[in-house]
């Protein structure tokens, strides 16, 4: 005899229901799709950590433009010769880590003029969603949908350091 308190009968064949497979899968991505975004949602940029400068004259936004260009240069040395255009092996993108961790925490050290504060939060913002973007890839054989997503972000990521791109010219040309 069956105690319905602690273990149910055995279901017959009538009462087994069997879930769309199409469901499932739009059930799964939904939730992966749910799950990326909220991990994106939110500022990733630690602002205690930025050297902000009240010096807004032309010589200290001139030399945080040579420090700018001085950190892009070494971290894509750290980054060795994997390139996110070439369609590269997955398991090579681990070795383009460093160069991201090296130009974040750069930029937090490097003296930053308020009149431009926005602009290196902003890079800060973006370099930091790359280098995730550039993990979730690395790691494709633990979560193959959250490679795909992050896959199309990459794209979206470029977009947004163009676009950060002309408005900076902009603003040191205006």
């Amino acid at each position: 005899m069956w105690s319905s308190s602690l273990v149910p009968p055995p279901a017959s064949s009538s009462n087994i229901v069997v879930s769309d497979p199409d469901e499932i899968a739009e059930k799964l991505l939904t939730d992966a799709v749910k799950k990326f975004d909220r991990k994106r949602s939110g500022s990733s940029v630690d602002e205690s950590r930025i050297k902000i400068s009240n010096d807004n004259s032309r010589g200290s936004i001139v030399a945080y433009v040579n420090r700018f260009e001085e950190i892009i240069a070494k971290s894509s040395g750290k980054m060795g010769s994997v390139s996110l255009s070439e369609n590269p092996n997955p398991e090579d993108l681990k070795y383009m880590i460093p160069g991201y961790d090296f130009a974040i925490a750069s930029f937090y050290n490097t003296p930053t003029p308020s009149s431009i504060l926005g602009f290196h939060k902003k890079e800060i913002e973006l370099l930091s969603k790359k280098k995730m973007a550039i993990e979730e890839l690395a790691n494709y054989q633990d979560d193959p949908v959250t490679t795909i997503l992050a896959s199309q972000e990459l794209s979206r990521i470029q977009d947004e350091f163009d676009d950060l791109g002309r408005r900076f010219i902009e603003f040191l040309n205006g």
